[in-house]
């Protein structure tokens, strides 16, 4: 092996050096900066909310319905159009 092929395969090895410490240090940056998100995150999340009855304060998105259906007469037969339009609905959609 004269000195070329020797200079040549030293040459190598050091790219694959410095390959491998900039890769190391990629990973290491990335690892430590993904623990950092985890402990910020950590942090700044909110505690977790007790489960309990649905709210009905006035910033509530809708009241719950606490009230038994309607048995009246204008009720009954709102029902009954509602089940003939969805049934007239799903005649038409089965296919023949």
């Amino acid at each position: 092996m004269g000195t070329a092929g020797l200079y040549e395969f030293l040459f190598d090895v050091a790219l694959a050096l410095v390959t491998l410490a900039g890769t190391a240090a990629l990973l290491w940056c990335w690892f430590t900066w993904l623990a950092g998100k985890a402990t910020w995150e950590a942090d700044t999340e909110p505690a977790p909310r007790r489960p309990g009855p649905p709210s009905t304060g006035s910033r509530a998105w809708g009241e719950p319905d606490l009230h038994p259906p309607s048995a009246s007469a204008a009720a009954r037969a709102e029902i009954a159009e509602l089940e003939a339009l969805w049934k007239l609905s799903r005649d038409r959609s089965d296919p023949p």
